[in-house]
């Protein structure tokens, strides 16, 4: 039963997350690191999480997208996708997604939310403008230092 109100209250705010997650999507592509944070400024850790889900399900139709495929699932953003992607023709989403994920494990591990959400922005800039770096791996740092 739990499940079917999570499922009502985001039918209800459906319009508002997709329009936040466009929004997060062109902050990220015209390099807006101060309207990314101020955009999560006031969300709890259930909340966060929840948009960097749809931010995930974002960048996977985005993939979708860039294989020339009609099957997106948030027929919203498709003039969005095609804009970001005229820009952005060579990124490696896999590598965006991974990113979103590692992010979202740092967060359940109680870090500091504001300094997560703008490391994820640096890092997804990076992978998008396809710069080389190495992933910092939070698992490989805490063994190390054991």
């Amino acid at each position: 039963m739990g499940n079917m109100r999570y499922a009502q209250v985001l039918c209800n705010s459906y319009d508002n997350k997709i329009n936040l997650i466009q929004n997060l999507i062109t902050y990220l592509k015209n390099d807006n690191p101060l309207k990314w944070n101020k955009s999560f400024k006031n969300m709890n850790k259930k909340d966060i999480l929840e948009i960097l889900d749809l931010l995930i399900i974002s960048f996977k139709d985005l993939k979708i997208f860039k294989l020339n495929s009609d099957k997106i699932y948030l027929s919203d953003c498709y003039e969005l996708y095609n804009n970001f992607l005229k820009k952005f023709s060579n990124i490696n989403i896999d590598i965006i997604i991974k990113s979103i994920n590692n992010c979202q494990i740092y967060i359940q591990k109680n870090g500091h939310q504001p300094l997560m959400v703008m490391a994820l922005f640096l890092e997804l800039k990076n992978s998008i403008k396809n710069k080389e770096k190495s992933s910092f791996d939070l698992n490989q740092w805490t063994l190390y230092n054991e």
